[in-house]
């Protein structure tokens, strides 16, 4: 009975894991980024227009979350939100087909019951950790490699470029560097076209992002707008206090480094390493002992 349901559950989440990744999975090859680029350029010069933003407030509590946690994915448009509840409705369904699996072959009421609560936790947990790991990752790209999106903010602004030219050109400058960031920035420079407040848009790429340096960010320029300092000097500082807080990290981590090395090597090194050194003289020392008759 063990072996059967280990199998199901091995079998159930190995192609939801499977599905997972084929379902937002892109292709990275070269042919395929160069036709990406082409239709980029000749079809998408911006964001398509079904670009689904800000949750609504007609939509019930769940479809909120779900779309904040897409967007926090970099998923923005409605098709996402649409693909994704439909990923949610298979990872409750999975679990249901297993559950009436198990009482069509026969297993007690008491197994069935088990197995249906553990069924829902894994598929639930395995949907959550995927989706917090995508978010986790998109994160660190945008943080790396903020420094030097805002260094190049300060180059457009001394340039002459306005905010919102700016924006764009950093947008167009970082899609090979990081097009996490590029969509964001892309994203801001649209809502501020279509007519909407810099402010209010600086605001949603803050929230989009979730990022302490991107709200800080925001923040910084908002308040340079309103009390009419020079931009390019706020910027400036806020570039060196970001890449001063980057390697405060590092040296934060460098210094945890031994604490964490200290279970691998008790754990792994340090036994090899006795039974390499140690483990000849015992195999001659057992071979002495039972020469002699111990």
């Amino acid at each position: 009975m063990l072996f059967t349901i280990s199998i199901m559950v091995f079998g159930a989440a190995f192609f939801s894991i499977l599905s997972l990744n084929g379902f937002w999975m892109k292709d990275h090859s070269a042919v395929s980024l160069r036709l990406k680029r082409f239709s980029e350029g000749v079809a998408k010069s911006n964001l398509n227009a079904d670009a689904d933003l800000r949750p609504s407030k007609s939509d019930p509590p769940s479809k909120r979350r779900l779309r904040k946690k897409l967007n926090a994915m970099g998923l923005h448009h409605a098709s996402d939100l649409q693909a994704a509840m439909k990923m949610r409705r298979f990872f409750y369904l999975v679990p249901v087909t297993l559950v009436a699996l198990l009482y069509f072959m026969g297993f007690p009421p008491i197994h069935i019951v088990i197995c249906g609560g553990l069924f829902t936790f894994i598929f639930m947990l395995l949907l959550r950790v995927w989706m917090i790991r995508k978010v986790m990752q998109r994160r660190r790209l945008i943080q790396k490699n903020l420094p030097n999106a805002v260094d190049l903010m300060v180059v457009c602004l001394e340039a002459g470029m306005s905010l919102d030219t700016s924006l764009l050109r950093v947008a167009t400058e970082q899609k090979r560097v990081s097009p996490q960031l590029s969509v964001e920035l892309t994203l801001t420079n649209q809502e501020i076209s279509a007519g909407g407040s810099r402010e209010q848009a600086l605001k949603n790429l803050a929230a989009r992002t979730s990022l302490d340096d991107v709200k800080s960010l925001s923040s910084t320029i908002i308040q340079a707008m309103k009390l009419g300092t020079s931009l390019v000097r706020t910027l400036k500082i806020q570039a060196v206090a970001m890449r001063k807080k980057k390697r405060e990290e590092t040296r934060a981590l460098i210094q945890k480094m031994p604490v964490k090395l200290i279970f691998p090597l008790l754990l792994f090194i340090f036994p090899t390493l006795f039974i390499v050194v140690l483990g000849p003289s015992l195999i001659n020392i057992f071979r002495h002992f039972t020469s002699v008759g111990y």
